[in-house]
C-alpha cells in the first residue's frame, strides 16, 4: 500500500470522526432547546436550567452577589405556616407576624434590625426554599444560618472571613446593621438569623416593602462592637460557648418605639369668682351689769330694846325618871 493511499485513508477517518462529534453536539443542542420550550423558556442567565429546591449541603454554595430579581412572582403566593415575614427595605427592619383568631397574619411577635442592599427585592412576595448552616459569599467570605428566599437573596448573619471560625466576624459590617449596605441579601445578627432558621419552616412567605415606619414593634438597635478589640471578632449574639462577649456586661439598647403624636389637652378655664360685698358688721350692744343693792340691816331704836332684869337662881329638884337608860 502506497504512502499516498495511507494518508487518504487516515484523512477520511479523521473527517468521519469530526462529523460524528459534530452530529452529537447538534443533537444535544436540539434536546436542550426542546427542554427549554417545554419549561416555558425558563432558563437562567448563565444558560443552565433552573434547579429544584437546594439540598441541605448544596454543591454550589450561594453567593451574596445577587442577580436581579423579578419585580413580581409568576404565581400568586398563598401564605402557609406559623409565621409571615415582612422586610422593610427603607427602615431596614424585619417584623415577624403570626395568625390572629381569624387566621390572618396580623399579630406581630418579633422585630429585628437588618441591612438590605441595592439588589434587595422591592414590593414583592416569595416563599423560602432552603436552609444552610454556613455558606460561601462573594469575595470569599462566609455567613451563618442562611435561609434561601429567592435567586441569590438570603437571610443570613454578618459575613465572616473564614468558614466555621466564629472569631473572624467582619466587625465593621456588624456596626452597619440598620443601614443599607449589603449587596442584596438581608443581613441579621447571628441570633436573629438563627431564630428564622429554627422557627420559620421552608415555604414561609417573605414580603418586601418600603416605608419610613419601621413597623408596629419599632426598630431594634444592634450594639457597636468595633471599640472592643478583644471581642469584636465575635458576634455578641452568637450562642457559641467560646463567645467572649459572655463575660462582658453589655447594655443592650431597647427597640426604638414608634413615635405617635401626642395630643396636648386644651387648657381648662376655671371661672374666677368675684368676691361678694363684705357684710355689714352686726354691732352687739354691751349690757352694763347693775350692781347688787346693798342691804343695810335695820337697827332697832333704843325704846324697842328689851331690858333684862336679873332674877334669883332657882334650884330645881329633879324628879325620878323610870325611863332613863341603863
Amino acid at each position: 500500500m502506497s504512502k499516498k493511499t495511507i494518508i487518504t485513508i487516515v484523512s477520511i477517518a479523521v473527517t468521519s470522526i469530526i462529523v460524528a462529534i459534530s452530529a452529537v453536539l447538534i443533537i444535544n443542542r436540539i434536546n436542550i432547546a426542546k427542554k427549554t420550550v417545554s419549561t416555558g423558556n425558563n432558563m437562567s442567565e448563565n444558560g443552565k436550567l433552573p434547579t429544584e429546591t437546594p439540598s441541605e449541603e448544596p454543591s454550589d454554595e450561594p453567593s451574596e452577589e445577587p442577580s436581579p430579581s423579578p419585580s413580581a412572582s409568576p404565581k400568586p403566593i398563598v401564605p402557609v405556616g406559623k409565621y409571615y415575614i415582612k422586610v422593610n427595605t427603607q427602615a431596614n427592619t424585619v417584623t415577624i407576624y403570626t395568625k390572629d383568631e381569624n387566621g390572618n397574619y396580623t399579630v406581630p411577635v418579633k422585630a429585628m434590625v437588618c441591612s438590605t442592599g441595592y439588589a434587595t427585592p422591592k414590593n414583592s412576595k416569595y416563599q423560602t426554599k432552603g436552609k444552610w448552616t454556613w455558606g460561601l459569599m462573594i469575595g470569599g467570605v462566609y455567613t451563618q444560618w442562611e435561609t434561601h428566599i429567592t435567586g441569590n437573596i438570603l437571610f443570613h448573619s454578618v459575613p465572616y472571613l473564614r468558614k466555621g471560625d466564629h472569631n473572624s466576624l467582619e466587625y465593621w459590617a456588624y456596626d452597619q446593621l440598620g443601614t443599607t449596605c449589603s449587596a442584596g441579601c438581608v443581613r441579621l445578627t447571628c441570633a436573629d438569623a438563627l431564630w428564622i432558621y429554627n422557627n420559620c419552616a421552608v415555604g414561609t412567605t417573605v414580603e418586601f416593602y418600603a416605608s419610613s415606619n419601621p413597623g408596629p414593634l419599632g426598630k431594634p438597635s444592634a450594639m457597636k462592637i468595633s471599640g472592643n478589640v478583644e471581642c469584636r471578632g465575635w458576634d455578641p449574639t452568637d450562642n457559641h460557648p467560646g463567645n467572649p462577649w459572655r463575660n462582658v456586661i453589655v447594655d443592650v439598647p431597647s427597640p426604638e418605639p414608634t413615635v405617635e403624636p401626642t395630643v396636648e389637652p386644651s387648657p381648662v378655664v376655671v371661672p374666677s369668682i368675684e368676691p361678694s360685698e363684705e357684710p355689714t358688721p352686726v354691732v352687739i350692744p354691751t349690757i352694763e351689769p347693775t350692781p347688787d343693792p346693798t342691804i343695810i340691816p335695820e337697827v332697832p331704836s333704843p325704846s324697842e330694846v328689851p331690858i333684862v332684869t336679873p332674877t334669883q337662881n332657882v334650884t330645881t329638884t329633879p324628879t325620878e325618871n323610870n325611863d332613863s337608860a341603863e
